[in-house]
């Protein structure tokens, strides 16, 4: 059924009526529109927490020193994911921009640019965080862990382009109301994760570096799957064209300036984890390191529901405001702060109450206590 939608959808795109099912969406009920796409981001978010958390169980099998070296890592894998994440939100609002305007040509043209600013950026990322891992991890303080710390984040860095693609193609998916197949895109290579951990770490015996090539592997099968309907099927609403590509400075700063603050914003969430880890090391050993970075992997159970709906939230708002109907973008605003408001709620403190039976599950390495 999903096939024959997105056929009727490049049959319509055809016929000169360029308007997808989730443009559509975007274009109409603000509210329902927020509901019907942050629905199934919320899903997707909560099988990718659903995946963080069963490494992180996978990894304290091999003992509290691999859990600590995942928990020095985790700050620049989380700068990866700031850096594609806010270039997937500029690149995404802009198209959106674009949808809300009518203007399918500036929607397929902000889409190449979106992808040739990632593979440039993910290149300036990849290089320098991988040739001087063992530098970067001596210098944060990784101590004797530095050798399993490097052994994850270089296959981590390795695998910086897919990791990349993944974030800024589910982005463009999300920026036209295909919210359903990005969250297809999302739970399968959450799935596929939470499968090959095991096997690639102790089947296998890699150890930490299996979780972190299981952890690749499986963004790759689903960027895979992106990929595919973006380049090859083309049954998406934007289109890309490569060949008579040059950049426009006007489009790079509709990107940048959204995308910009939202990196940045998340950088600032990864360098305090990197000083903290420093602190802690300080105060303790890296066996802290490992219960703070548990801790943190556990309290991100409920943020996803909130990062769902903020997906929704930018691509409808970014519709609304290229259609220049700003009362749309506010009720937009109002309604997500306020439904994301009362969910939050609801997830704090259930998180609050069952903290402890939750946590107990990541405390024991090798059967002893961490």
């Amino acid at each position: 059924m999903e096939s024959n939608q997105y056929e009727s959808n490049i049959s319509a795109v055809n016929a000169g009526k360029t308007e997808t099912s989730g443009v559509k969406t975007l274009t109409g009920d603000p509210k329902k529109a927020i509901v019907k796409l942050a629905i199934p981001m919320v899903i997707a978010m909560s099988v990718q927490t659903l995946y963080s958390l069963v490494d992180t169980y996978w990894v304290s099998g091999l003992g509290a020193d691999a859990l600590a070296a995942m928990g020095f890592v985790f700050p620049f894998f989380f700068i990866s994911m700031a850096l594609s994440n806010g270039l997937g939100i500029g690149g995404g609002a802009a198209i959106s921009r674009m949808i809300g305007a009518r203007n399918k040509a500036g929607a397929d043209n902000v889409a190449v640019h979106t992808i040739i600013i990632m593979i440039l950026l993910s290149v300036l990322f990849t290089i320098p965080f991988y040739i001087f891992a063992p530098q970067i991890f001596t210098f944060v303080g990784a101590g004797k862990t530095t050798g399993l710390a490097v052994a994850y984040a270089r296959a981590i860095f390795l695998g910086s382009i897919v990791i990349f693609f993944s974030n800024v193609a589910n982005a463009i998916l999300r920026s036209e109301g295909d919210s359903k197949r990005a969250m297809k895109a999302m739970i399968i290579g959450g799935v596929l994760n939470i499968v090959l951990d095991p096997i690639f770490i102790y089947t296998l015996n890699m150890g930490i570096a299996g979780a972190a090539w299981a952890t690749v592997l499986s963004i790759a099968i689903s960027s895979l799957m992106m990929a595919n309907w973006l380049f090859f099927k083309k049954n998406t609403y934007v289109n890309f064209n490569f060949k008579d590509f040059h950049f426009e400075r006007k489009i790079v700063k509709d990107i940048v300036d959204v995308a910009f603050p939202a990196s940045a914003q998340q950088l600032s969430m990864s360098l305090s984890m990197v000083f903290l880890n420093f602190i802690i090391v300080l105060v303790s050993n890296t066996d802290g390191v490992a219960v703070y970075s548990t801790g943190w992997r556990i309290a991100t159970i409920a943020m996803a529901p909130l990062i769902g709906i903020s997906t929704a939230v930018i691509s409808v708002t970014g519709a609304a405001i290229g259609a220049r109907d700003y009362i749309k973008a506010k009720v937009v605003l109002s309604y997500s702060t306020r439904l994301g408001f009362l969910i939050e709620c609801v997830a704090g403190v259930l998180i609050f109450i069952f903290a402890t039976p939750i946590a107990s599950i990541f405390t024991q390495s090798e059967g002893e206590p961490i």
